[in-house]
């Protein structure tokens, strides 16, 4: 049975690859998929992930504190939610408490990393199974490895804890380079979900659900960013156009410290 796992950032693809591992000791019929690992090098990555959640029986969302607002996160959450049933679709709350969790990812059943609720969201993905694992012989099984995930996971923690440390930035130079003119601020949240997903490519809507805004609306300050050459769009025939950060746009985000 194949389970999808889906993160965000180094510490969350770190949980996610200690998952990925570990989930087949005590649940031997899952067959857990890592985008970063498990798609071939030259494939086209929205393809790959649709044909994967073709297949996909259950999904796992890794979220730390430092990936909440991630617009990744909540795109593939969401391309799991239109092909995988909402409730085998779980978030797994590492540091993080459920009231934590946003909006679009708050509608799932969250699993906090603690043993009893990990155990709960194995049997659900055994609930999940066609040919489900005698409930007894998987406690025992889970009893067994817990403390190998455990300790796995600790680590990552107190690892990701330290290198989250970081000393307050100095005052920007008075010499830096400001906009002559203030961004509305839906520009200046775009910019900003940009800056913090440089790989992700998204599309008006992905934005527009990113910032909270309405998508109309959205596209007039994508628009008025393209305008500006803050921003620019890649275009694929039968696509929705997928905006980036320009160099401009960069240097702006950076010496405005909006990241």
């Amino acid at each position: 049975m194949k389970v999808f796992i889906s993160w965000s950032g180094l510490r969350s693809h770190q949980i996610a690859l200690a998952l990925r591992d570990w989930l087949p000791t005590v649940l031997p019929h899952a067959v857990p998929w890592v985008s970063s690992e498990d798609i071939p090098k030259g494939a086209r990555w929205t393809i790959a992930l649709g044909s994967e959640l073709e297949a996909t029986r259950f999904g796992i969302i890794c979220l730390v504190p430092e990936n909440l607002g991630e617009l990744w996160i909540v795109f593939e959450a969401g391309a799991m939610s239109r092909s995988i049933d909402a409730a085998r679709v779980a978030p797994f709350l590492v540091g993080v408490g459920i009231k934590d969790v946003p909006g679009p990812l708050a509608q799932f059943q969250c699993t906090v990393f603690e043993k009893e609720d990990v155990r709960k969201l194995v049997h659900s993905i055994n609930k999940a199974s066609d040919a489900p694992m005698d409930q007894r012989r998987l406690d025992q099984a889970f009893d067994r490895g817990w403390p190998d995930l455990a300790d796995l996971v600790h680590g990552i923690e107190k690892v990701g804890s330290r290198a989250a440390v970081v000393e307050e930035p100095a005052a920007p130079h008075k010499d830096l380079f400001r906009d002559p003119e203030s961004l509305p601020k839906e520009q200046l949240a775009i910019l900003t979900v940009l800056a913090k997903n440089p790989d992700a490519d998204p599309t008006a809507n992905m934005v527009a659900r990113a910032i909270g805004e309405n998508p109309t609306r959205t596209e007039y300050h994508l628009d008025r960013l393209r305008e500006r050459r803050l921003i620019d769009h890649r275009l694929v025939v039968g696509e929705p156009p997928a905006y980036y950060l320009t160099k401009a746009g960069r240097a702006y985000v950076v010496e405005n410290n909006l990241i």
